[in-house]
């Protein structure tokens, strides 16, 4: 989702065209504001993580967006985000949306900040990313979690696309250290997908009076 390339021609447009510069400077007010706040509140709560892993993307990506241009301290927050989140017990399998969302958020987190992190905390990101969200994917998929965790695979609802969808971009991200997880885990997600589309295709048209 951004590449180099990608960094590159968002710095030009954002230099020349109003339009980009002034949503640009609501991204980094947002990470300016959130740089102020402890990572300390970043725990488990209860039987339901949804709440946490649905404000960690809003929290994580804004800074690798701004760090992304050049400037240290958001890269640094965004590390103690992703430490954090990384140091949970587990994402969460048993309400396997939890997991999904925050695979996804780490996954992010990890792609757009790579350049800051040094060996140690990317191996810290990553490892958690595949114990914590590619594993249980897989045990789900292959059939060996127990089903209060796999229940998910065959749905056909919103859960398809936010599960497989968040499986994907995690195994995207660490497909690179462990290619035979990441392979499978992508291949049995995009194999489901279908079935989710298939809720957004055009109904068929009543009779006419």
């Amino acid at each position: 989702m951004l590449t180099p390339e990608g960094v590159t021609d968002l710095q030009a447009r954002i230099a020349g065209d109003a339009t980009a510069a002034s949503l640009y400077a609501g991204v980094k007010a947002r990470a300016t504001a959130l740089l102020g706040r402890s990572a300390a509140d970043l725990k488990p709560d209860g039987f339901r993580l949804l709440e946490t892993s649905r404000r960690r993307p809003a929290h994580v990506r804004p800074r690798p967006g701004v760090a992304r241009r050049g400037d240290p301290a958001y890269a640094a927050r965004g590390w103690s985000e992703l430490e954090a989140l990384a140091a949970f017990p587990d994402w969460n399998p048993i309400h396997f949306l939890d997991t999904a969302e925050m695979t996804h958020a780490v996954a992010i987190g990890y792609d757009w900040l790579y350049a800051a992190l040094t060996p140690t905390q990317r191996a810290t990101v990553a490892q958690a990313i595949i114990d914590k969200g590619l594993t249980p994917g897989r045990m789900s998929y292959d059939g060996t979690a127990i089903v209060a965790v796999s229940y998910w695979t065959g749905v056909t609802n919103n859960w398809n696309n936010v599960v497989n969808g968040g499986l994907t971009i995690g195994a995207l991200a660490v497909g690179d250290l462990d290619p035979a997880l990441a392979s499978y885990v992508a291949h049995e997600a995009l194999t489901r997908l279908p079935g989710a589309m298939a809720n957004y295709a055009p109904t068929a048209p009543g009779p006419r009076a």
